[in-house]
């Protein structure tokens, strides 16, 4: 699904907030004797993030090049103290042991929920949490008028193909009521809003649709020159100095255990 999109994963997604360091300790969530548990880790931003504050991290993702770009990016930064996994977080064995705290960034929306959700509760040290964070509203559905031309541009090559690309995909957009969800297993559940501005170039652009499974390079074929074309031309009669904001907001839900 993400074939040959690590790299651009790794270099042009959004970094997740430093506050929610803050917000963990307040929980008594970290722990430098205890284990974390990424699941979904894609290029181990959250993983890499969090290492510092745990004895031992496993990263977990079903792409083996997102995988083996985490521990490109691990290496790289000299953290020794996580592990990384290729697999489904759904098809985890039991032998994986039991955690602190167990993240999902940015990919919950892709998960088996129904599967996955008890499977973390029994896993999760007593007084450990599920920690979910993810955007209030997708890239695909943002309101700027810089994203809607983005789209059109996207869609005008792509069509069919990003749809196949979408099908497997539950947008965050759609409300679903995980907090709600969660109450069914969990003693308490708490929810959290980050708030932050964004500053993207057509270079942060282009890297960023390349990160994501339903705009890769690889949907484009031969048409990606010409379309990076269009692309440029579009955003620059929109603001000629190519520099666009957004207002973005990352909900985290914190389920304890």
């Amino acid at each position: 699904m993400y074939k040959g999109t690590a790299q651009y994963y790794s270099q042009y997604r959004p970094l997740y907030p430093a506050e929610l360091v803050d917000i963990l300790r307040a929980e008594k969530l970290l722990s430098k004797s205890a284990m974390l548990l990424d699941l979904g880790c894609g290029t181990g931003q959250l993983a890499i993030q969090l290492s510092p504050y745990f004895a031992n991290v496993l990263g977990v993702d079903q792409e083996e090049e997102m995988i083996q770009q985490a521990a490109l990016c691990a290496k790289h930064k000299h953290i020794m103290n996580i592990a990384w996994l290729c697999s489904a977080a759904e098809s985890l064995s039991d032998s994986v042991g039991f955690f602190k705290l167990i993240t999902i960034g940015r990919a919950f929306h892709w998960m088996d929920r129904e599967k996955l959700v008890p499977w973390v509760h029994a896993h999760l040290e007593a007084g450990g949490a599920l920690v979910t964070i993810g955007e209030e509203v997708s890239f695909w559905s943002g309101k700027e008028q810089w994203k809607k031309v983005v789209i059109e541009v996207v869609n005008h090559y792509l069509g069919d193909k990003r749809k196949e690309a979408k099908q497997v995909y539950v947008s965050a957009d759609k409300k679903l009521d995980y907090a709600e969800h969660f109450r069914e297993l969990f003693s308490e559940v708490k929810s959290y809003k980050f708030y932050e501005t964004r500053h993207w170039d057509i270079e942060l652009i282009k890297g960023f649709l390349y990160s994501t499974a339903n705009s890769s390079q690889a949907l484009f074929k031969e048409a990606l020159g010409q379309f990076e074309q269009d692309l440029e031309r579009a955003l620059l009669s929109l603001n000629p100095k190519g520099s666009f904001t957004e207002e973005a907001c990352i909900s985290m839900l914190v389920a304890k255990k």
